[in-house]
Formats: structure tokens, C-alpha cells, sequence
């Protein structure tokens, strides 16, 4: 087999490949697979909702009028009620995912912040992870913010995630508007928010890919042997 059909067909197999990771990166709504049951812990472990999986998994009907009264979750003033943070925790078996936040009326001025973290490594066991007094938690891969009056989906993670226990906290952040007192009765904050799960299974061209490297290797394996020999 000449060199030229062997760049030939290894780009053919890259473009096939590019064309299934793009449909498989594409995230999808679920439908029919939501955790519904109840509200976030204000300690670790969350409030359990089990391993996510394929193809994904929902805190309450993701973007339906921007989380108002649609799911579990939920987070408000201390004083108002003790939703203050509010905590999931699940079970990932490895690969990429893509993790997606939406909230709600969450009244004015106060920010949302979102964190995950892990709690239980197959490696190292328990990890001591634990929450602060503001709500944030005490150690995190990944803490994102959401600016009050916000009502899109924001991506609070997307990226490979190790095999492990993880938990999302999401918890009233900053002030947002300067000079105002965010934790005073004036600004009530109080929104819903859901969470959606996105997993990003193997591309279908990666199997054709890697078996067509591997066709072309032996059968130009076998060509060299039968040169030498003759």
C-alpha cells in the first residue's frame, strides 16, 4: 500500500471522526429524566440524586420560564428560610461532562455563585470536603458566578470529570448593585434553579477510525514481509 493512500484513508477516518464528535457534543433537553424529589442539603453530602448517565439527568424541567417554580431546586436569605445553600450530589463514572445552570426571578441585587466539588475520589477516599459559612464550599474544581437578573443558561462546567463523587452547590454570592445591603429584607432573593447534566458518549467514527488504522497497518505489515522474503 503507497504512502499517498494511506494519508488518503487516514483522512478520510479523521473527517468521519470530526463529524460524530460534533453530533455527539451537541447537548440535548431531557426529557422524562428529572430528579424532582426535593431541595438541596445545606451540608455535604447533597442531596443524593444518583449516577449520571447517558444521556443526561435533570434537577427540575430545565428551561422551562427560567427555573420559576418549575423544580426542586431552590436558595434564599437565611433569614427567610434555611435553603441557604442548596446542595446536590451525584455519581460520575468517568468521561466528558457538560454541567448547565439556569435560575430563576432571584429578586435583585444579590448574585448566585454555583461550585462543584468532590467529595469521594476512587483514589483517595473521602476527601474532607465541607462547607463554609458563606455557603461556598471549602474546596472546588469549579466555581462560577451568575449575575442577578440573569435568566439564560450558563455552563458551569464542560470537560472531562474523573470517575467520583461530586457535589453542586449553588449559594447566594455577592452584591451586585454597589451601596446596596443585599442582606437586608428590602432585596428579597429568593429564586429556583435547574440543573442540567450532559453527557458526550464516543464519537460512532472513532471505532472506524481506529479499526481502519489498524486494517491498514497489517496489511502493510504483510506487504513488507512478503518484499523481504522475495
Amino acid at each position: 500500500m503507497s504512502t499517498r493512500i494511506f494519508g488518503l484513508a487516514v483522512i478520510a477516518s479523521v473527517a468521519l471522526l470530526a463529524a460524530g464528535g460534533g453530533q455527539a457534543s451537541a447537548a440535548s433537553v431531557c426529557a422524562g429524566n428529572e430528579y424532582t424529589t426535593s431541595n438541596g442539603t445545606t451540608t455535604v453530602p447533597g442531596t443524593d440524586i444518583g449516577t449520571v448517565g447517558s444521556p443526561c439527568l435533570e434537577i427540575g424541567p430545565f428551561n422551562a420560564t427560567q427555573g420559576q417554580n418549575d423544580g426542586p431546586g431552590y436558595v434564599s436569605y437565611p433569614y427567610k428560610s434555611a435553603s441557604n445553600p442548596s446542595i446536590y450530589q451525584f455519581t460520575w463514572n468517568g468521561g466528558v461532562l457538560e454541567i448547565q445552570e439556569e435560575v430563576g426571578n432571584n429578586g435583585a441585587d444579590t448574585n448566585i455563585d454555583v461550585e462543584l466539588g468532590l467529595y469521594y475520589s476512587s483514589g483517595t477516599g473521602d476527601t474532607g470536603l465541607s462547607v463554609n459559612s458563606d455557603g461556598s464550599l471549602s474546596s472546588y474544581l469549579v466555581s462560577t458566578d451568575i449575575a442577578y437578573g440573569s435568566s439564560a443558561p450558563i455552563v458551569v462546567y464542560d470537560a472531562y470529570l474523573a470517575p467520583g463523587i461530586y457535589d453542586l452547590d449553588t449559594y447566594l454570592g455577592t452584591c451586585e448593585v454597589p451601596g446596596s445591603n443585599c442582606t437586608s429584607g428590602e432585596n428579597p432573593t429568593d429564586p429556583d434553579f435547574q440543573v442540567l447534566f450532559t453527557t458526550t458518549p464516543l464519537p460512532a467514527a472513532l471505532p472506524m477510525f481506529v479499526g481502519g488504522l489498524g486494517i491498514f497497518g497489517l496489511v502493510a505489515g504483510r506487504r513488507k514481509r512478503k518484499t523481504t522474503t522475495a
